[in-house]
């Protein structure tokens, strides 16, 4: 249970059973990550510290992004994490914290809702109907 030695060979045996590990080694980074880069979900038996390590989490949900519901809920709003998670299963959009999802939202909004942003969008259009359309005729 605190033997460094036998939770290794455990691990590497059953990544699983890092659940059977003193909170010591469950807070290990390096036990930790063994697991987690054999199995990501075994981040659920971490320590609430490493859930809360940048590294460890994107390690493990970057290898299966459902890995994320075990990650702590600062990381579920950090967006590195996030899109690393997103990549690997768009379905761990249902482990994102609600206050990232309503700050992308915002921001969103914003960005679309900016007059001068459709004003360009417009210009842009209209410039590319231009070039597409009625400069050809000019070279007649």
């Amino acid at each position: 249970k605190n033997d460094v030695q036998i939770v290794t060979a455990a691990v590497t045996r059953r990544p699983s059973s890092l659940k059977f590990a003193s909170n010591e080694l469950k807070n290990n980074q390096q036990i930790v990550t063994f697991a987690v880069m054999m199995t990501s979900n075994t981040l659920e038996f971490a320590s609430d510290e490493l859930k809360n390590n940048e590294e460890v989490v994107t390690l493990a949900v970057t290898r299966n992004g459902s890995a994320l519901e075990f990650a702590s809920s600062n990381l579920k709003g950090n967006l590195g994490v996030v899109l690393a998670a997103l990549r690997n299963k768009p379905s761990a959009l249902r482990c994102i914290s609600q206050e990232f999802i309503v700050a992308a939202v915002m921001r969103y909004h914003r960005h679309e809702s900016n007059p001068g942003r459709k004003k360009r969008r417009k210009r842009q259009h209209d410039a590319a109907f231009l070039d597409d359309t009625h400069v050809p005729i000019l070279d007649y």
